[in-house]
């Protein structure tokens, strides 16, 4: 089995981090370039499908303690609000990572689009 150079750096969000960095654009879109060998493409939708996950575990997590500690009655408005805030943040991970999987997916499938001019 061929490892990939590119999962050196794990395979959640510190490699995925590492496979994006210096290259902002996909951070807002996921529009990935010909700058991408398909190497980078496979490990950036394998890390990005992983972190993914390890947001929904988050959400699975914190709504289970945010039940138990309704439903015993120790959970104070303030809680409940930062839990909330907790919650839309990791769903907000979560859809990011979804958009970044998918398009470098797509890149891999379908080929990534040409690099931009050097300024």
């Amino acid at each position: 089995m061929t490892t990939n150079p590119h999962m050196e750096h794990g395979p959640g969000i510190q490699g995925l981090v590492h496979n994006l960095q210096n290259l902002p654009p996909e951070w807002g879109g996921a529009d990935f370039t010909s700058a991408y060998s398909p190497l980078r493409l496979a490990a950036i939708t394998r890390q990005a499908d992983n972190v993914k996950g390890q947001a929904l575990a988050g959400l699975r997590t914190v709504g289970n303690l945010l039940a138990v500690a309704v439903q015993s009655g120790e959970c104070e408005k303030n809680v409940s609000m930062d839990a909330g805030w907790l919650v839309e943040f990791l769903g907000d991970i979560a859809k990011l990572m979804d958009t970044i999987e998918h398009n470098a997916r797509h890149a891999q499938e379908h080929g990534p689009r040409p690099a931009p001019p050097a300024p």
